[in-house]
Formats: C-alpha cells, structure tokens, sequence
C-alpha cells in the first residue's frame, strides 16, 4: 500500500522525524534546518526534510486528534521513517 495523504517518495523522508499538530510551529521548526525541503503539503500535512547538526531530520505537521496523528506516522514510518518525537502542547 502507498501513502495518499503524505505524497513524498521513499528517500525524502529521515528515519528521524520530528512531528507538532501546529503548522506555524512546523514552519518555524523547519527554518532550524540546513538544506531544507518542502517534501509534502497535500492534505494539509506540511513535511519538511533537511540537516540539523549534520543529521538528516524530517519536521512534519499532524493536525488534531488521534485518527489523523495515526495517519501521518503510519504513512511516515511507509516512507522509511523509524524514529518519532512529538513537539507541543499536551492539550
């Protein structure tokens, strides 16, 4: 199966990805990035790739609620992503 919201290809996504439901939060994240790259913004679902201290990261946007933070890391982890960190509110 292939992801239909994120439409990014294998390669474009780090193993390493850091996700926030905020958008302006992802933005703002995605300018501590080296070499940054809008890889995806079908749906809503910003992803952004680039180095950060010399490692390749993915910043990428979940929305709200439980169904859709269930869609980007399963469509994420499809693209080659293992590793997730959630940056945000617990609210």
């Amino acid at each position: 199966m292939n992801p239909v919201h994120i439409l990014a290809k294998k390669g474009e996504i780090s193993e390493k990805v850091l996700i926030a439901g905020d958008p302006g939060r992802v933005k703002l994240l995605s300018t501590l990035l080296k070499d940054v790259k809008l890889v995806n913004e079908n749906r809503g679902f910003l992803v952004y790739t680039g180095k950060y201290n010399d490692e390749n990261v993915s910043i990428a946007t979940h929305g709200i609620g439980g169904p859709s933070i269930a869609i980007v890391l399963e469509e994420l982890a499809m693209l080659g992503a293992n590793t997730f960190v959630r940056y945000g509110t617990a609210g």
